[in-house]
């Protein structure tokens, strides 16, 4: 039987990890992510207009 164990520094950071903005702080928004689902299913998801938003976004954190 394989097994795996963690140090408690691998422990910490997992619980770091999952507290980060990134992670959403370890809460789902479960209509969000419905509401995100239903956006990619008929095709408005992806929009040249949403598109150009992220990447004015990802250009605003590179200056």
């Amino acid at each position: 039987m394989d097994q795996l164990d963690l140090s408690s520094a691998a422990t910490s950071v997992n619980r770091l990890d999952s507290a980060s903005p990134i992670a959403g702080g370890g809460e789902i928004r479960i209509d969000r992510v419905a509401d995100i689902r239903r956006q990619i299913a008929d095709g408005s998801y992806d929009t040249p207009e949403k598109m150009d938003a992220a990447l004015d976004r990802f250009l605003d954190e590179l200056a």
